[in-house]
């Protein structure tokens, strides 16, 4: 019993890391249109700022997942939690552009890095079982963060009526608590590796490897890459500020809206992971 309340707390610090994680993923869309109209950025700039996020993690994801064998997943996690915290408050601090898309590009090298560690953290955690719960509570987590960054517009409208930069340096907040949570992780990971799978030794990574996995493999990739490709550019990017402009509604209700996808995905997906 008393090890099942230390995998409890691993998953809690876990989610708790990666919710404010994706808080700062997606704060850009609630403030595309204030950086159009007191920041004069263009559709081009504003999108830069997420394609920024990505952009690197389709090579060094990879790499990140090597770095996470070599030094393990809680050391990682730490590592990866400042780099990201690092990345938001350059983007908070925003002035000039390039430092904003500095910003936006070291959050995402560690926001990936830190995504991919905390997974293989709760695998190792769970491997007698309840793992697929888990990681569906861990998913539902990281959507209340997404979904806290839409409704934002509305509950903490007093940040948006300063302009643009309020809501970036909250997201900053949220996201270097995740120093916080990532290093009580790292203490409890030391202290008890006993309770954890620690799995067989690192290998040496060789990019031939990539040729063994099976065709099944490479078919559920590609299948979350066309997913991707059409949900999130549009909702983690322009979808507040066209509802804005096309459908005439405020900043809050646009906010509102954008945020009723993942208000359905915080509460379904813990269910299919329990049927998983």
């Amino acid at each position: 019993m008393a090890d099942n309340r230390w995998k409890y707390l691993i998953l809690l610090l876990s989610a708790l890391t990666i919710m404010g994680s994706y808080y700062n993923l997606d704060v850009i869309a609630p403030i595309a249109d204030l950086l159009r109209t007191q920041r004069g950025f263009s559709q081009t700039q504003i999108g830069l700022l997420n394609a920024v996020f990505s952009m690197p993690n389709v090579a060094l994801a990879i790499i990140g997942g090597v770095l996470i064998d070599r030094i393990g997943a809680a050391k990682a996690t730490l590592l990866a939690a400042t780099v990201s915290a690092i990345g938001a408050v350059l983007t908070a601090v925003g002035q000039p552009y390039e430092l904003m898309i500095l910003g936006r590009l070291l959050f995402g090298l560690g926001h990936e890095t830190l995504y991919i560690a905390l997974l293989v953290g709760l695998a190792q955690w769970f491997h007698n079982g309840g793992a697929a719960l888990a990681v569906a509570l861990f998913f539902s987590t990281a959507r209340v963060g997404s979904y806290a960054a839409d409704t934002s517009t509305s509950w903490a409208a007093g940040l948006y009526a300063g302009g643009w930069q309020p809501p970036l340096w909250l997201a900053a907040i949220l996201t270097a608590l995740g120093i916080i949570t990532a290093g009580l992780y790292w203490l409890i990971d030391k202290r008890l590796p006993h309770l954890r799978d620690v799995g067989q030794p690192s290998e040496r990574f060789h990019w031939r490897e990539l040729t063994g996995f099976s065709r099944s493999f490479w078919y559920i990739l590609w299948l979350n890459v066309l997913f991707a490709s059409v949900f999130f550019p549009f909702r983690s990017t322009f979808s507040i500020q066209y509802f804005q402009d096309v459908k005439g509604i405020t900043l809050a209700q646009a906010g509102i809206a954008n945020s009723w996808v993942f208000a359905a995905a915080i509460f379904a997906t813990p269910v299919f992971g329990l049927i998983a």
